[in-house]
């Protein structure tokens, strides 16, 4: 019973964040509209939360939960949420204790199940300060390097729990972890000589990020928020057409910039940060026409968005989609097939479709645009070689039973 709980819930948060996408002909008017007319800018007066504020523009990666009385939360989607939280801690205490069990010793065992007992479960979680009323979340990079920033509860005992760990970490392994007042504000350091996980906090600000040993003191004041960035995301471009194009309210948005990201590897000279000597990423590795289609396979896949367009006591409309180029959104499009109602009462479903003959003519049509113009990088050489084989692999037919196949509807009774 615990287990079907858990699966619930799992499905539930699943629809929190995944997609319910329309091909509805005036929503792709709405947005090829939308596209021409960028919105403005949001001015810091105007802007909805003060987590968004040391977010900066460039980041690649963003996940935003935030507060904003033009769309405050439904009392139905609070209440709903608490229940997850509580059986996310029944999740991680069964997957957790259960390792902790067959990996550690009895006395290891006994404390780690104390310790779950206390913080993981909904009185934990409310004790952290994690509840949805007071509760915000960002996720972010600088200079390549991720940051999570948390808004908690008032009165939170989160610098509990971080003592807590720290006393842990000092009992297993000494001088590992250790906490000092940096500018008002409570930070612990976790590690050793090559990289530390960075814990900061403030009252009922909460920000976890890492850097390598050396460049601590002069990385600490941007990633835990010292020093706010000179232009944040809400005086970005993207974050407002982003907002704009897809109608997403402004509680809750998420991207990731495979372009971007992809270019910090591929070009490294261009981006100066210890995290790629940290990755021991060098120029020099790819030649000039690697690095001219390794980016024109990110121009063609750019980058993940999602959000939420509707959030009210009665539904949650949200959806993840990912931008392409026209003519490849074209050709993925023969392989789309219809989904099926669930035909039982149930509590949630899911489905997914696909056109197993439609996906057939996509990949021989990128087969025949490789063998019509061959990758001139290194690297692709041994896909080259393939393209025959590949042809003939795809000129057969399928099998009936296969080509019959049409998806999957999965549906959770409670």
């Amino acid at each position: 019973m615990k287990h079907n709980k858990i699966l619930t819930v799992l499905a539930l948060t699943m629809s929190l964040t995944l997609s319910s996408c329309s091909d509805d002909s005036k929503t792709q008017e709405d947005t090829q509209t939308i596209q021409k007319a960028p919105a403005p800018l949001v001015s810091q007066k105007t802007q909805q939360s003060e987590i968004l504020s040391y977010i900066p523009s460039n980041t690649p990666i963003l996940v935003v939960f935030n507060k904003d009385p033009k769309h405050p939360l439904p009392q139905n989607f609070i209440n709903k949420m608490d229940q997850v939280y509580n059986a996310l801690g029944e999740m991680i205490q069964t997957v957790y204790l259960d390792a902790m069990k067959k990996a550690a010793s009895p006395e290891i065992a006994k404390e780690t199940d104390e310790f779950a007992q206390k913080w993981l479960n909904k009185d934990g979680f409310n004790k952290l300060g994690i509840n949805m009323n007071d509760f915000e979340l960002a996720l972010y990079t600088i200079d390549l390097f991720p940051v999570l920033r948390l808004n908690l509860a008032k009165n939170n005992a989160m610098n509990e729990l971080i003592d807590e760990l720290m006393t842990k970490a000092n009992t297993s392994k000494p001088d590992t972890a250790s906490k000092k007042d940096v500018q008002g504000r409570t930070v612990y350091q976790f590690g050793d000589k090559e990289a530390k996980i960075l814990v900061s906090l403030k009252g009922q600000e909460m920000v976890v990020s890492f850097s390598p040993t050396r460049e601590i003191e002069k990385l600490m004041p941007q990633l835990l928020g010292f020093k706010k960035p000179s232009k944040n995301i809400t005086q970005s471009s993207q974050y407002n057409d982003t907002m704009s194009k897809y109608k997403y309210i402004s509680t809750g948005l998420y991207w990731i910039d495979m372009r971007a990201l992809a270019d910090y590897f591929v070009n490294p000279s261009k981006h100066p940060t210890p995290m790629l000597d940290l990755l021991q990423v060098q120029d020099g590795k790819l030649s000039a026409d690697c690095k001219t289609e390794i980016l024109q396979m990110f121009d063609k896949v750019p980058r993940i968005v999602g959000g939420t367009t509707l959030l009210d006591e009665h539904a949650m409309d949200s959806h993840a989609i990912i931008e392409m180029k026209s003519d490849l959104g074209t050709q993925l499009s023969k392989m789309i097939g219809r989904i099926p109602n669930a035909i039982t009462a149930h509590e949630l479903a899911y489905g997914f479709s696909f056109d197993l003959e439609g996906a057939k003519q996509i990949a021989m049509e990128f087969v025949n645009s490789i063998e019509a113009q061959p990758y001139k990088c290194e690297f692709f050489t041994a896909i080259n070689a393939k393209v025959s084989t590949l042809k003939a692999q795809l000129n057969q037919p399928l099998p009936p039973f296969v080509n019959n196949f049409k998806g999957i509807n999965f549906v959770i009774n409670d």
